[in-house]
């Protein structure tokens, strides 16, 4: 297909044709070279860098996950209370249920030990979910009968009993009371089985009532732990198989966008020419190529081609210029190359007409997915509702992008519920926002976890960084100070802004290249993130008592925001604010820590060890040392508490010395030629605070005045 000169113009396009391809290599060093460059100038990746690796949950996965802590069986159990004062009774509808693999009587354990009914009760209810068991329950959700030799014999009342002092005598506590109830209610393994001397006698059932309330007053408490950290991975588990199927959906739909420009292309380009169409022989070679490129999927050669069209000049009809933009959005968005897929989305869909009716099977309609689908992998909500409002303005009714455009909305909302269930203290209910957050952008194909090394670097990862920022706060409320630590960690790791050790893969500095890379990303991230991040950082410092660590961190993320601020920035002015109240409070509390130190308080020593006799308090002291050596041990720290177990650890040497010479435990022996005499035990102190001192001058080395890798790092 060439000029309408007939055979010598299609001979002649043929010939380029084949000339390129032949040359087709030096083609490729020259665009490939040619695009490396310019991504790199413009604050991308090479090409190498693809941001994350695509999704790998497969179209014929159909099953959604299961969890043994999901009920195969719900139902509704009338309790029945009497009021102390008035003696009225009253009769609540209470929800129970059956896991899988239990039985009724087990069942019904749990329901007593959940609702804090009264133990004496279980034989009751026992009875009860026996009868749902039997009524209601299908049989293909009831565990299945077991195997056993032919001489065993199947459990009765006693053997249960049996069994139960032997789980009591190892310390099985999650099992002995579901047999002590299996013998108290005369459960039988084989109900086909029945002996009149497998029953209890009178002396029997008195022990297991007896072992079953002793099990009861010391195990109630830790049960019902349990089971609360069983509800919590129930609604983990639901939110998986929501995003199970949402994923499922957005496959679906990723398919039909694939087919849509397959067709879209074909109609296009797979006929003649249309009448009175002439094109000169370089676009008529090049038009060739790219469509043999899209037809053979070979995207490096779709990048390739259309990047030597631009360079060469050649002019392409008008009509034409969204999908040929398209076809190089495609192409990058096949190769995980997504800040270039957007790019080239939004040229297609900015260089096409965007009034009238949006539909399936347009091009712009097939750029706006693309585009958006390319911002969601990267985590860039906003860049995402970019593109959707692109169709929303110009065909407000359309059908199309609905169910994404609300999925980030509620997403967005949820984050908002975070905050303020963060400032009311409701860190439990604060962290299971975030999650569902997290959860709509993964359905929709985002990824909340970045991969290692440089192959992932991602750059605003706004909105999984700041669920993060999220889930920080709330572990630090709930004085989970290490895994507060990783959440942050982890929330400026998505943004590219750490320390090179925790950026890198293997716990290795990184090479020029990478170091490059991962500068480009946090250059690129949203200050408003960055200093969420650092915000939330420094409040976990502030719960800790490191003020040093909360003020470095808040100096870093005012200097972050103050650019926006004075923008106008409305949002970047309230954290501003925030940002500087805080840090005027952590100034404070920092003065009054430092003047008010309770070194013994720190030991947890008791208020009267000094009433003891010298011998013994010494001993207390080194005791109470001991303890708290064990517990802050760097080297028992995960990898985001290290640093502050070995402050920790310097703060607990710091106090065993000064309780040593307050109570004469030891003479203070100073040395004017070596200032690391200043009493005894100093040199173990020495070891950890060299060990901080070290951590600290690397991180400034690094990032000097707190740059851009987000600020202080303890």
């Amino acid at each position: 297909r060439g000029t309408r000169g007939g055979g010598r113009g299609y001979a002649l396009a043929l010939a380029i044709l084949a000339l390129c391809a032949l040359a087709g290599s030096a083609v490729a060093m020259e665009a490939g070279d040619g695009l490396e460059d310019a991504s790199v100038s413009d604050g991308d990746f090479p090409s190498f860098a693809s941001p994350i690796v695509a999704d790998t949950d497969g179209d014929d996965d159909d099953l959604p996950p299961t969890s043994e802590d999901v009920p195969v069986w719900n139902f509704e159990q009338v309790v029945v209370t009497i009021g102390k004062a008035s003696g009225k009774e009253r009769r609540v509808e209470t929800p129970a249920f059956f896991l899988r693999g239990d039985d009724p009587a087990a069942a019904a354990t749990r329901f007593v030990y959940v609702n804090s009914l009264p133990i004496s009760q279980v034989s009751q209810y026992a009875a009860t979910f026996s009868h749902e068991w039997q009524t209601n329950v299908p049989d293909d959700l009831k565990p299945r009968g077991k195997t056993r030799p032919k001489r065993s014999k199947p459990l009765g009342p006693k053997q249960y009993l049996s069994r139960a002092k032997e789980h009591t005598s190892e310390a099985r506590d999650d099992e002995a009371h579901f047999d002590l109830v299996r013998a108290l209610t005369n459960s039988l393994e084989d109900p086909g089985s029945a002996d009149a001397a497998d029953r209890l006698d009178a002396s029997e059932l008195a022990e297991a009532n007896t072992l079953l309330e002793q099990h009861h007053r010391k195990h109630s408490r830790a049960l019902n732990a349990a089971d609360k950290h069983r509800e919590l991975k129930e609604k983990a588990h639901e939110r998986e198989v929501n995003v199970f199927h949402a994923r499922k959906a957005t496959r679906a739909n990723l398919a039909l966008d694939e087919s849509d420009f397959k067709a879209l292309w074909d109609e296009r380009y797979a006929g003649p020419n249309a009448e009175g169409e002439t094109q000169s022989e370089s676009a008529a070679a090049h038009e060739l190529a790219l469509h043999a490129a899209v037809e053979a999927k070979d995207w490096d050669r779709v990048i390739e081609v259309a990047a030597s069209a631009d360079r060469a000049g050649v002019s392409v009809p008008e009509q034409d210029v969204p999908l040929r933009k398209l076809a190089v959005a495609r192409a990058h968005w096949h190769r995980n190359e997504w800040r270039l897929a957007e790019r080239a989305a939004n040229a297609a869909v900015a260089s096409g007409a965007r009034n009238g009716d949006w539909r399936r099977g347009q091009v712009r309609a097939v750029a706006v997915a693309t585009g958006a689908d390319a911002s969601v992998k990267r985590g860039d909500a906003e860049g995402a509702l970019k593109f959707f409002a692109a169709a929303k303005r110009a065909d407000p009714d359309t059908p199309l992008f609905s169910e994404p455009y609300k999925a980030i909305k509620a997403s967005e909302k949820l984050l908002k519920d975070a905050d303020l269930k963060l400032d009311r203290g409701e860190s439990r209910q604060a962290m299971e926002s975030a999650d569902e957050a997290v959860a709509k952008l993964r359905g929709l194909g985002g990824f909340d976890l970045p991969q290692s090394g440089v192959g992932s670097v991602t750059t605003n990862h706004g909105m999984f960084s700041g669920a993060d920022a999220r889930r920080c706060r709330a572990h630090a409320q709930a004085r989970s100070f290490e895994h507060a630590l990783e959440a942050c960690d982890r929330s400026l790791k998505m943004l590219g802004c750490l320390d090179e050790k925790s950026l890198s893969s293997d716990n290795k500095l990184l090479t020029d290249l990478e170091k490059k890379v991962w500068e480009k990303a946090c250059a690129a991230a949203d200050p408003k993130h960055r200093a969420r991040a650092l915000l939330a950082r420094s409040e976990v410092h502030s719960r800790d008592l490191h003020y040093d660590g909360a003020l470095s961190d808040l100096r870093a993320a005012q200097e972050l925001i103050e650019p926006s601020a004075q923008r106008g920035s409305s949002e970047a002015q309230r954290m501003l604010d925030e940002i500087r109240q805080k840090a005027v409070e952590a100034e404070r509390e920092r003065k009054s820590f430092d003047n008010n130190r309770d070194h013994g308080k720190m030991l947890d020593l008791p208020e009267n060890l000094g009433e003891l006799p010298k011998d013994r308090r010494c001993d207390f002291i080194k005791k109470a040392y001991k303890k708290a050596a064990l517990k802050w041990h760097p080297d028992k720290a995960i990898e985001a508490g290290k640093t502050r177990a070995a402050r920790k650890m310097n703060e607990m040497t710091e106090a065993r010395d000064s309780v040593n010479l307050k109570f004469g435990c030891v003479e203070k022996k100073i040395d004017p030629n070596d200032p690391h005499q200043g009493h005894q035990g100093f040199g173990q102190q020495h070891q950890y605070q060299q060990y901080y001192q070290q951590h600290q001058q690397r991180q400034q080395h690094r990032n000097p005045g707190g740059g851009s890798r987000g600020g202080g790092q303890f």
